[in-house]
């Protein structure tokens, strides 16, 4: 169960837009202010974050449990529908990272342009976007590895790859 709730863990930071990690910021910035907060909120509702984070989180689940039968099918249809209860409370931590490192001005052009047709569009793309995106960088990464294994044991450096 700690492998999977790891698994878990994974999945949703993956599915979270991209950025820089804490550990990659340059100080502190200072806490945003409940302005910044209530654009930030508003950017993550016309971005659809709520429903771009169930759907792609729904996905993910369905996946796992066609490929892990050691988890009881009442374990998944559980954590989904509490996932549904909940992901608003991400959606507003979010919202906070999003107030820290983007200004008003930011924020009130990010959300009319996640309220334009286009951005709509886009919004409603991101999850297919993301799950293809996904599937071909895994693929990318196992060519990438492969090939290191084999010019590893093509100069002496390996002996044959590791099962």
């Amino acid at each position: 169960m700690r492998r999977f709730a790891a698994i878990l863990g994974f999945t949703l930071v993956s599915l979270c837009p991209p950025g820089a990690s804490p550990a990659q910021t340059t100080g502190a910035a200072p806490a945003p202010d409940t302005t910044r907060i209530a654009w930030a909120k508003r950017l993550l509702l016309a971005q659809g974050s709520v429903d771009v984070l169930t759907e792609a989180m729904d996905s993910e689940f369905a996946a796992q449990r066609r490929t892990n039968d050691k988890v009881p099918a009442a374990f998944y249809d559980t954590l989904a529908v509490r996932l549904h209860t909940v992901v608003p409370q991400l959606v507003d931590s979010i919202g906070v990272i999003y107030a820290r490192e983007l200004s008003v001005e930011d924020l009130k052009a990010l959300t009319e342009f996640f309220q334009s047709p286009v951005g709509q569009r886009y919004s409603k793309a991101q999850v297919p976007i993301q799950l293809q995106t996904k599937e071909v960088a895994q693929r990318w990464g196992i060519r990438l590895a492969m090939a290191v294994m084999k010019d590893l044991v093509d100069d002496g450096v390996i002996k044959d790859f590791p099962q």
